[in-house]
């Protein structure tokens, strides 16, 4: 398969629910169902930079670098796993109409900003790193905020940290312009994660997510994940034999 899209995700954000499969599986086409852990699906809040982005081996001028708030899940297919994205916000209008017409994936475009501030740590020597992610999607708003310490990033590097990270080839589940279920390769390798233990969110996480999240849920996550930077490419869909 081609490659359609190389990019570095930078500073990735993962915050990890436990839901019902139930309320997964009512959000997924028919071929697909929920990948479990626990007797649980999985939700996932990314928040995160896309830098470096190219398309067909090109970069598009004021499309290289931008970020993205994504929501998405594991899923299988018989034995094959993979993840099946829910909905995917930009703040680029071009971006979100390119991957509509190609991935027919739920893209959408609204204002998001994004930076990472770096202030003095406790310790001496040491740095912390303030990522915040805003969007603003009509009326309603979502911020994130984590704080990553440096001494973190260059310590432990315990095989927990990896747990709810995606393998080095992951299959990606959509639909194309039938409905009928389609999938794409994305390749992707990840520098550097940690845990993140001091974080904050406010805003309408549900109704930014358009109630994707089931009723009753607990909106304070499994886990936080804080990915320094993942290579990713990703493949032209295609309809799964």
């Amino acid at each position: 398969m081609s490659v359609f899209l190389k990019a570095t995700f930078q500073n990735l954000l993962q915050l990890v629910y436990s839901v019902p499969a139930s309320a997964i599986q009512a959000l997924l086409p028919e071929g697909l169902e929920p990948e479990l852990k626990n007797g649980k699906a999985q939700l996932i809040l990314s928040a995160l930079e896309f830098r470096q982005t190219k398309v067909k081996g090109l970069k598009i001028p004021f499309h290289v670098n931008f970020p993205e708030i994504h929501l998405k899940t594991r899923v299988r297919r018989g034995n094959q796993s993979g993840v099946f994205f829910i909905r995917q916000i930009v703040p680029k209008h071009c971006i979100a109409v390119v991957a509509r017409r190609i991935y027919h994936e739920p893209y959408e475009s609204f204002p998001i900003e994004f930076t990472l501030q770096a202030m003095p740590g406790s310790e001496e020597g040491t740095t912390i790193e303030e990522l915040t992610c805003k969007l603003w999607k009509k009326d309603k708003t979502l911020e994130v905020r984590a704080f990553i310490e440096s001494s973190l990033q260059e310590g432990d590097s315990s095989e927990d940290f990896y747990e709810n990270l995606p393998p080095e080839t992951l299959i990606g589940f959509g639909t194309n312009d039938k409905g009928e279920l389609s999938t794409y390769t994305m390749e992707q390798k990840a520098l550097k994660a940690i845990k993140v233990e001091e974080w904050s969110m406010t805003g309408d996480l549900n109704g930014i997510f358009e109630d994707c999240f089931p009723e009753g849920f607990s909106e304070y996550p499994d886990e936080v994940l804080f990915i320094q930077g993942q290579s990713v490419k990703i493949t032209q869909p295609l309809k799964p034999s």
